[in-house]
C-alpha cells in the first residue's frame, strides 16, 4: 500500500496512466495530488495503483548563476526640481464685535450665482412608464 510523500501512478483502460504524490491515507482511502494540478480521493483496486521508484538524489553541484552586469542609469532627461508654493500669509483676525441691531444685512455679491434649494421627496416615487 501507498504511503504519504510516495509517487504513484495509476493504471486505467479508458484512459493514459496519471502520475501524482499520494497526500492522505485514511484505511484503504488514498488523496493523491496530479501532476497536472488535480486531486482525487479514491479506494485504487487491485494492481491499479503502482508506486514508482525513489529518484536518486542528483550528485552534482547546482549550476552557479552568471554574474549579470549591472544597469546604469538612464543618462538624458532630467526631472525639473519640484516647486513648492509659500503659504498664504495669515490674515489678522477680525473684529468679533455684533453688527448693531438696525444695521442692514451684507450685500451678497452681484457676480456670484444664487446657490439652489433641493427639495426633499415626500412619499413614494411615481413610477414611471
Amino acid at each position: 500500500m501507498a504511503e504519504v510523500g510516495d509517487r504513484v501512478t495509476l493504471a486505467s483502460a479508458q484512459a493514459a496512466p496519471r502520475v501524482g504524490v499520494v497526500m492522505a491515507v485514511t484505511g484503504s482511502m488514498v488523496r493523491i495530488r496530479w501532476d497536472t494540478g488535480g486531486e482525487s480521493s479514491m479506494v485504487p483496486g487491485p494492481g491499479v495503483l503502482s508506486v514508482l521508484p525513489a529518484a536518486a538524489p542528483d550528485k552534482r553541484a547546482p549550476a552557479r548563476r552568471a554574474p549579470t552586469a549591472k544597469k546604469k542609469a538612464p543618462v538624458g532627461k532630467k526631472k525639473a526640481p519640484v516647486v513648492r508654493k509659500k503659504a498664504a500669509a495669515a490674515a489678522p483676525p477680525a473684529a468679533t464685535a455684533e453688527p448693531a441691531p438696525d444695521a442692514a444685512p451684507p450685500e451678497a455679491d452681484k457676480n456670484q450665482p444664487k446657490a439652489k434649494k433641493h427639495k426633499k421627496s415626500k412619499g413614494k416615487k411615481a413610477k414611471r412608464s
